[in-house]
Formats: C-alpha cells, sequence, structure tokens
C-alpha cells in the first residue's frame, strides 16, 4: 500500500513525518474526512494548502505505510522588541485514536519545537495540558467574546452552552431587554469616526500598523504581504468587510470583520481591530458602527477573541456581555524574550487558524 509518491522513501515500523507535497492528495483526503468534521475537512482540502502557505507546511505522520496523523504550520512574522521576527502557529494536530497514547504526539512536538522561530498555538483543553507536559508556556487570560443580537436564538443553541461556559437558560431571558435595550440606543446613536469601506488597498492597514503598534507587544506583523495573503486574496475574501476610523486627515484604526451563513442565520466574526488601543472612543466608534450594520442585516451574532485587557473591557460596553475564557500557547527557543510573551501579546481571530472554516 503506497501513500505517498515516493516508494523508497517508505519505511515500515519507523514513524516518520512527511510533507503533503510527497503524500498522495486522495489518501491524505481520505484521512481528512475520517478524522475531522466534514466542514473542517472540506476546508483543509480545499484550502489547507492557502492558509499554511503551501503544502510543505502541512505534514503527515506515517507509520508501516499508513497515514496516522495529521498537522500544519502557518509560518508568519511577529514584532518582537521592534524587530520583525519568524514565528508560526502550530494548527489542526490530529493523531487516529488506535495510534493514540504511544508517544507519537511527542514525535511531532519535537519536529515543531526544533523548527526555527517562535512556536504559536491557540489551543483546546486537551491540547493545552499536551503542551504542558513538552514545556511550552500555557496562558489562560485570552478571551472570546460573544454579542446575542438575537439573544433567543444565539443563546438558545445547544453548543452555546459548550462554548461559552455553565450558563443558566433564565439568563437568556434577563438578558433580552437588555440586549433590546442596547440594539435600541445604537439605533440612534450617531457615528463620528468610523465608516466602511470598498476595494482597500493594503497600505492603509500597515500603516495603522506601523504608526500605533507598541515595539514592547508581541504581535503579528501586519504589513501589506501579511494583508494581501490573509484577506484581500482570500479564498474568503468576498466574505470580509472593512472598517476605518479617521482622526484628522489619517486613518487611525482599522476593524476587519467576516460574514458567515450559517443554517440561513448570519454570523459576524470580528477578524482584526487594530489602532491606538488607548483611544476607547474611536474604537467604541466602530465597534458599535459593526454592530448597527449586524443590526440592520439581521445577523443573529458576533464573535471575537481578545488577549488585551484594555480591549476586554471596551467589548462589554459596547454589548458583548457573553465571555469564556480561551488559551494561548507558546514554546521559544530563546529564554530571553519569554517574558514579553508571559505579559505583552496581541492576536485576534485572524492570526492564526480560528477563522478557518464556518
Amino acid at each position: 500500500m503506497i501513500y505517498y509518491e515516493f516508494e523508497k522513501v517508505r519505511m515500515k515500523d519507523i514513524p516518520h513525518i512527511l510533507s503533503l507535497n510527497k503524500v498522495l492528495k486522495n489518501k491524505i483526503d481520505q484521512f481528512f474526512m475520517d478524522h475531522f468534521s466534514r466542514a473542517k475537512a472540506q476546508f483543509l482540502i480545499d484550502q489547507g494548502e492557502w492558509l499554511c502557505k503551501g503544502n510543505e507546511n502541512r505534514f503527515a505522520l506515517i507509520f508501516d505505510g499508513n497515514i496516522i496523523g495529521y498537522f500544519g504550520v502557518i509560518p508568519t512574522s511577529i514584532n518582537k522588541l521592534d524587530v520583525k521576527s519568524d514565528a508560526l502557529w502550530w494548527i489542526d494536530l490530529v493523531i487516529n485514536k488506535k495510534y493514540r497514547g504511544l508517544g507519537y504526539q511527542s514525535i511531532i512536538d519535537e519536529y515543531i519545537r526544533n523548527r526555527p522561530g517562535i512556536k504559536l498555538g491557540i489551543p483546546n483543553k486537551f491540547a493545552a495540558k499536551i503542551h504542558t507536559k513538552h514545556k511550552w508556556t500555557v496562558r489562560q487570560d485570552p478571551r472570546v467574546f460573544l454579542y446575542p443580537i438575537s439573544p433567543i436564538t444565539s443563546l438558545s443553541k445547544k453548543d452555546f452552552f459548550s462554548k461559552y461556559g455553565i450558563i443558566s437558560r433564565s439568563l437568556i431571558y434577563i438578558l433580552i431587554p437588555l440586549i433590546k435595550f442596547i440594539n435600541y440606543s445604537l439605533k440612534k446613536y450617531q457615528i463620528k469616526w468610523s465608516e466602511e469601506i470598498i476595494n482597500p488597498s493594503p497600505k492603509i492597514f500597515q500603516d495603522v500598523f506601523f504608526d500605533n503598534f507598541d515595539k514592547k507587544v508581541i504581535t503579528t506583523w501586519r504589513d501589506i504581504e501579511f494583508f494581501n495573503y490573509r484577506y484581500l486574496l482570500s479564498p474568503n475574501k468576498n466574505q470580509f468587510r472593512y472598517f476605518i476610523s479617521k482622526k484628522a486627515d489619517s486613518v487611525s484604526h482599522y476593524c476587519i470583520i467576516r460574514i458567515i451563513l450559517k443554517s440561513d442565520e448570519k454570523h459576524i466574526r470580528i477578524l482584526d481591530l487594530f489602532g491606538n488601543l488607548d483611544d476607547h472612543e474611536r474604537i467604541v466608534d466602530i465597534l458599535n458602527n459593526i454592530v448597527k450594520v449586524a443590526i440592520d442585516m439581521k445577523a443573529v451574532q458576533i464573535t471575537a477573541f481578545s488577549t488585551s485587557k484594555r480591549l476586554n473591557k471596551v467589548y462589554r460596553n459596547c454589548g458583548f456581555l457573553i465571555s469564556k475564557k480561551s488559551r494561548f500557547c507558546y514554546y521559544d527557543n530563546n529564554l530571553n524574550h519569554s517574558s514579553e510573551l508571559k505579559s505583552n501579546i496581541y492576536f485576534t481571530l485572524g492570526d492564526s487558524d480560528n477563522d478557518d472554516y464556518a
């Protein structure tokens, strides 16, 4: 049974890692279908190569001629002490159930840790325990925020309680009048500085980044190359909308959202928000603009991911009343920079794979 293009590289009884450039497409596609949800598997088949910037950054774990695992990395650049530095996001690890608990994840973990640059991840609860075992640092302070525009529809879904923690269903009915009041107030709110723009130039966003990034904060290096890859040339580009806020004659902030249709319901994700994070008035203005747009299009909810304590309060004040804990992990071979990762980070949904499929 041949699972990759060059039979001479086949090694029996020794688990080894091959990039998907050397793996037969029909075999890895079937592995996706067998080990991920249908939506996730289809995303990996259709858009996985784009997400990871090439199949050389996607890998299969092979044992005795069989594909028994998969994982990918997203090469990126980050600001590290005012220097553009290499990093990567580790994503989508899965191992066939038959081979779990046999140490194969440790093989993959070592493979990732030995790659150059800082290693980053947003793990689930199970993965976080494994990362800790392998001496990654795991932070528990990031938050996922939810604005339930339609509380009954948004909060009554079965998956809401697993995703956003233990919330009494009676709370839904407490929130309904509050959300209705906020929505009613926003309809009367007059937008001051923000506006939506069509077909933006990536230079607009790059300029906002270079004008506002804190040299001490570790964050994605938001240059033209990044915005072209992640947004303007994305396979999902038709689902994105762009908002900016102006101060005098320049753009001070931007916000990028994605509108997703799920079972005839519109869901909005805030993929990126950047600018002077201490200018709360303009951040509130741009968020209120997005909420007004969401209300007008009868969206069900808006979600956002935050690693910034400064932004957490702003989100809550803008009606993002529900939140749950998330995680962020990293492994840095250069321990001199670990202190910055422990305290000063800024990442959003659009930085990793948290917006990878509907």
